[in-house]
């Protein structure tokens, strides 16, 4: 009779999980997410902060400490070769005194996921479901592969590109290579994405609102270390590497330029699913530049939808660059009103 019961036990466990994940996959999946909804649909916050951290350590390893040592003298004393004065007993010992701390280790890492990983699939969902999918590092001076080919995928699914920056000089200016511009080479394989590219307009006469009696080109000039020179030659190397571009591209597919007057809030690539945002930094090359991937999402308003509407904003009351043939009449910088 028990017999029957226990094979029934057998056969029910092999048929959850073994029959249904591998012959009923969607079924699974449908209770794989019903069961995590279950556990993050109370989701409210997702902390970042890292305060208390080092007491958290602290207090870990004291907890590794009393479980390694408990153990320890349970090996030790189970059959008494602590202390036996025998040289295979001094081998014994510091054996057990590994597996002590090693068995330690492990127990404390167990509890630990176990008791963490509810707070942590929590603070995952919640990000997820306003938008956040990633977390990049970009070093701009010599842009790994890598990330030149997440770029071109996501620009590839997208039906236009939207771009934010200062001078534009790290992203096109610096010409192709694998030492260039972070986008250049993607944009030179796809050639049919339209862009459109919002640059600080040179000597922009906007007040900046952190400063007393200067501009926000003032300001830029100052945080950036640079001349007024430089600066212009940064953005006439944009132009120019815009220009190479176009001439191999579709007349729906353009580099469009415009330039923008208030102070610069991000770096920013807006595109149709996700948006690409990070903090604009002084020394644009020097450091390695966090990039942050935000979808748009389909249930939820996410933070692409707020740079979006930031891009739209600035791209809408945005000066144009001037066109090849007027830059030939006129060799410096023009810049030409929207109509």
């Amino acid at each position: 009779m028990f017999v029957i019961f226990s094979l029934a036990v057998l056969a029910g466990f092999i048929a959850l999980t073994i029959v249904l994940p591998f012959r009923f996959g969607r079924r699974a999946a449908s209770l794989v997410e019903r069961a995590q909804d279950i556990v993050i649909q109370k989701a409210r916050s997702a902390s970042f902060d890292d305060d208390g951290s080092l007491l958290r350590l602290v207090r870990r390893s004291r907890y590794l400490g009393t479980a390694a040592a408990i153990l320890f003298i349970l090996l030790c004393v189970k059959d008494g070769v602590l202390v036996r004065n025998e040289p295979g007993a001094f081998v014994a010992v510091l054996c057990r005194a590994a597996l002590s701390l090693g068995v330690g280790g492990l127990l404390i890492a167990t509890v630990v996921g176990i008791v963490s990983f509810v707070p942590k699939a929590q603070g995952y969902a919640l990000l997820a479901r306003h938008g956040f999918r990633g977390l990049w590092t970009v070093e701009l001076k010599q842009p790994a592969p890598e990330v030149r080919e997440c770029l071109a995928r996501r620009i590839q699914a997208s039906s236009r590109m939207g771009i934010v920056d200062i001078t534009g000089f790290e992203l096109l200016g610096k010409g192709p290579g694998p030492s260039g511009g972070l986008l250049y080479d993607v944009l030179d394989s796809l050639p049919n994405v339209p862009v459109e590219l919002l640059l600080l307009k040179p000597d922009a006469r906007v007040l900046d609102p952190e400063e007393i009696m200067a501009t926000v080109f003032q300001s830029l000039l100052a945080e950036m270390d640079i001349s007024s020179n430089t600066y212009m030659k940064r953005i006439q190397a944009t132009l120019h590497a815009a220009e190479a571009l176009n001439e191999n591209r579709p007349a729906e597919g353009q580099i469009e330029i415009r330039f923008f007057s208030e102070k610069p809030m991000v770096r920013a690539i807006v595109l149709d699913d996700v948006a690409l945002l990070s903090p604009w930094h002084p020394r644009e090359n020097q450091v390695p530049m966090p990039v942050l991937e935000v979808s748009r999402g389909t249930k939820d308003y996410t933070f692409h939808e707020a740079f979006r509407r930031h891009f739209a904003r600035l791209w809408g009351t945005g000066n144009a660059a001037s066109t090849q043939k007027e830059k030939k009449r006129a060799p410096q910088l023009q810049l030409v009103a929207t109509p």
